[in-house]
């Protein structure tokens, strides 16, 4: 599960939208995000405005948490703005995001409940479309040089990671482990073993995050075992129960993903919109690691697997 930040954000019906002759076109579109909170370190977030009919919603990625719908999209010739209301509360004032566009790129701010201001840019959310089918190369065993082929995210952070006979584990809840490497598209394949209550994330590119959960038994999520994070949603839920060695096949191509779980097809050539809670960065475009989410505790990993494409 991503990391939970103070800017999480609130369900809202999608149904709330603005009269399409009001809103330019620049603003629509899918745009990665940087967030910029003063005197801190920048965090990835992600948004899109989409036409329906005579109409326009959206939803916002926060830094943490998932993806959820925005309201009170209005502009004027030069900027725009919309509304996150709280999730507690779907009639209360909400935060406000404001931006403008030039030349293709944003700027903007948010004004938190509180009246805290965090500027941001943006950028469109590159397609990634591919015309051709990849060339795969050959397999990299990712725990051939144990530990030593990764590093955490943050370096302050505890390091509770280690390998032992062949097994990546977490021993408590610390940093996030991050690979040395680099790849933009790949397959990934790796078995993991998730305890009673068990909570991580498999980061694609650092940036999508594939869902590890003890989720046995219960119905089919975009937040539960398989899925992307608030993203995509499995078309059904084969997890073992706890304490029993799963497998996962992830072929990651573009924007596109496919998630065999278990030898079961979850997800199967589905496009993930933008970026997950708990991204490293919002570039999308580019190459970047395999990140496995440390900060919710025990979890075990092995036999992982990275075939590049070429």
């Amino acid at each position: 599960m991503a990391p939970v930040v103070p800017l999480v954000i609130a369900l809202v019906t999608l149904a709330a939208c603005t009269p399409a002759p009001e809103l330019p076109p620049e603003v629509i579109g899918r745009w990665d995000v940087t967030m910029q909170p003063t005197g801190e370190a920048p965090y990835a977030s992600w948004f899109e405005v989409v036409q329906e009919g005579d109409s326009f919603s959206g939803r916002w990625q926060p830094g943490g948490g998932h993806a959820t719908p925005i309201n009170q999209i209005t502009t004027t010739a030069d900027s725009f703005a919309f509304v996150r209301p709280p999730e507690n509360d779907l009639t209360a004032p909400g935060y406000v995001m404001a931006g403008t566009i030039v030349s293709g790129q944003m700027a903007g701010a948010m004004t938190d409940l509180d009246g805290t201001v965090t500027s941001f840019t943006a950028s469109r959310t590159p397609p990634l479309v591919r015309t051709v089918a990849p060339v795969w190369g050959e397999p990299i065993d990712l725990l051939a040089k144990g530990i030593d082929g990764w590093h955490l995210q943050d370096p302050a952070s505890t390091q509770g990671w280690r390998v032992m006979d062949g097994v990546l584990e977490n021993t408590e809840a610390g940093g996030n482990l991050v690979t040395n490497g680099k790849w933009m598209d790949f397959k990934l394949e790796l078995e993991v073993n998730v305890p009673a209550g068990g909570n991580s994330g498999i980061y694609l590119r650092g940036r999508h995050e594939v869902q590890v959960l003890d989720s046995y038994g219960k119905p089919a999520g975009s937040r539960e075992m398989g899925g992307i994070y608030g993203q995509v949603t499995p078309t059904g839920n084969p997890a073992k129960p706890a304490g029993e060695w799963q497998t996962f096949e992830i072929t990651f191509v573009g924007r596109r993903v496919t998630v065999v779980l278990n030898g079961i097809h979850m997800i199967h050539d589905m496009e993930i919109p933008g970026v997950t809670g708990g991204a490293m960065d919002a570039n999308s475009g580019e190459p970047g690691p395999i990140m496995l989410q440390g900060d919710h505790g025990a979890m075990q990993f092995r036999n992982v697997r990275l075939t590049p494409g070429q």
